[in-house]
């Protein structure tokens, strides 16, 4: 086969594949948005008097710097 005709059939196999995954993706979204919802129906929390010793606070990095977040546990003092 020509070079030209290898060329086509892989433009060709490209656009087949990205039609194969946009077809699944609009399959496969309500699918997983229906998992979704439902596990968070089953998620629950419950709060407790005082403070809480498992909050971390950030120590280093640019916008934990930047916006004053090293700062939240001497602030919260």
């Amino acid at each position: 086969m020509k070079r030209s005709t290898w060329f086509w059939l892989g433009v060709g196999l490209i656009l087949l594949v990205t039609a194969g995954v946009a077809a699944y993706e609009l399959i496969a979204s309500p699918f997983q948005a229906m998992l979704l919802a439902d596990y968070a129906k089953r998620l629950t929390y419950r709060t407790e008097p005082g403070p809480s010793d498992r909050v971390r606070f950030p120590a280093v990095g640019p916008y934990d710097i930047r916006f004053g977040y090293v700062g939240l546990p001497a602030f919260r003092q």
